[in-house]
């Protein structure tokens, strides 16, 4: 599915913090299924398959900054981002994003929309699957077309490139839900169906309570130029 002025996906090597982060367990004992699909990002004549993350939990679309400027994405503005705990009112550390604007459009055909988002050094440290065969199966049976599936003839990664919140979560999601099993939901997207929930391996129920990282994000509502502070919550339980 190779199409003209493809870019490959960057890898600079190096290790940052996240600034945004989806709620997770250990991935070593659950396989986890996250609200994901996979899209082409299009700036212009570059464009790139990438995985994103569906969460209506953010108040924000965020982007990764490598891929943002991989892709030479357009920039709209300026915002910053201020990072705390729960329980401390007092900033730990002040990120100044860029807000940039990019296409996505699904590869099972030409549905597509242009979001704007804020660049951010990573988006989540935690990986959800490709849909299994079983789950396929069960969606192929209902006629759901997958949006989370690899496709040989293209490069793709495994990292979450974007993560679209509740500022552009319904521009993309359509509010139809089909449960494949008691504990799996399939969601439908502009990019296909996509299934969320956790599926628990022996070894994870052999430990109930891993360790998992709580986020939110919320506006303290101050502008300059224009400019926008936002304060993130992080707590690791």
């Amino acid at each position: 599915m190779a199409e003209g002025g493809q870019v490959t996906a960057p890898n600079d090597g190096q290790a940052t913090p996240s600034v945004t982060s989806a709620s997770s367990g250990d991935c070593t004992a659950a396989r986890i299924y996250l609200q994901t699909g996979r899209a082409w990002a299009i700036v212009a004549s570059h464009k790139l398959i990438v995985h994103i993350l569906l969460d209506s939990g953010s108040q924000r679309t965020f982007i990764r900054r490598d891929l943002s400027r991989t892709l030479r994405c357009p920039v709209r503005g300026v915002e910053d981002l201020s990072l705390v705990t729960f329980g401390d009112s007092r900033p730990r550390s002040s990120v100044r994003c860029n807000r940039v604007a990019i296409t996505l459009k699904s590869h099972h055909g030409g549905r597509r929309i242009t979001i704007e988002a804020l660049e951010v050094p990573e988006i989540c440290a935690v990986t959800s699957p490709s849909v299994n065969a079983e789950f396929l199966s069960k969606m192929a049976g209902r006629n759901l077309t997958a949006a989370n599936v690899r496709l040989t003839d293209t490069h793709m990664e495994d990292r979450v490139s974007i993560l679209i919140g509740s500022d552009s979560y319904w521009k993309v999601s359509s509010g139809r839900i089909s449960r494949l099993t008691p504990h799996l939901t399939a969601a439908e997207t502009i990019f296909g169906w996509t299934v969320q929930e956790p599926t628990l391996t022996t070894a994870a129920m052999a430990h109930p309570n891993p360790p998992a990282q709580c986020s939110s994000l919320t506006r303290t509502h101050r502008e300059a130029t224009p400019r926008r502070r936002w304060t993130r919550q992080i707590c690791d339980a």
